[in-house]
């Protein structure tokens, strides 16, 4: 059965991450996302430096594609050029989570032990976000998750209005803004990672697909 692991990259591994991918290699992973810890007003000394953590992804995702490119084997897998590749090459609906949900218009809903239904497992216990019971249907619920995304409009969020990559980003986490700054209509703050990181997939796209690496992964 193919085993995959999530990553959380925090202050404290960040300068870590090709050994941590290293020794997935000795334990037969098949895949890993590394994800940057979400914040929250509780964990800001877990948040990296977006300058030292897009340093560190890049030197990774460049030293496993010219790997790739070389004939090696590569394994595990990184699922974060799937998931960048997948931006460019298959654009998702903004209004879902971009990071999280597989599904272009649908958005991501997370059922809590007690039933309860929330727009992500982020905002399990908050109140205020349940969406309601999974005992009551989900058609009402789908409608209600779909009311949270749309009310938080790409066009609307400072600073995000006006950014070329708008459409890719969707301006980040919303269990981020909303534990920050207690509403849903702020942007991201690894905006300026993720938008180095939509740079450095831009330019590195043509050479992704002349060498078919988009198949592999």
């Amino acid at each position: 059965m193919p085993v995959q692991v999530i990553t959380v990259i925090t202050s404290y591994n960040v300068d870590h991450l090709e050994e941590i991918y290293e020794s997935y290699q000795q334990k037969e992973i098949d895949e890993v996302l590394f994800s940057p810890v979400c914040p929250t007003s509780f964990n800001q000394t877990f948040i990296p430096s977006p300058e030292i953590l897009y340093k560190n992804m890049k030197s990774l995702i460049e030293n496993i594609v010219t790997r790739y490119k070389k004939g090696d084997f590569v394994k595990p897998k990184i699922r974060n050029i799937k998931d960048y590749l997948s931006l460019f090459l298959f654009p998702k609906n903004t209004e879902t989570c971009i990071g999280c949900s597989s599904g272009i218009s649908h958005p991501l809903l997370a059922i809590d032990l007690d039933g309860k239904v929330y727009p992500c497992d982020s905002f399990f216990g908050e109140e205020g976000m349940k969406l309601g019971d999974i005992e009551n249907g989900f058609e009402k619920i789908i409608e209600e998750g779909n009311k949270i995304r749309y009310n938080r409009s790409i066009d609307q969020i400072e600073n995000c209005n006006k950014c070329n990559w708008k459409r890719f980003c969707g301006g980040g986490c919303i269990a981020e803004s909303y534990y920050l700054y207690k509403d849903i209509h702020h942007p991201t703050i690894y905006c300026e990672y993720n938008k180095k990181m939509f740079e450095f997939f831009a330019s590195m796209l043509p050479s992704f697909l002349e060498s078919g690496i988009e198949n592999f992964f």
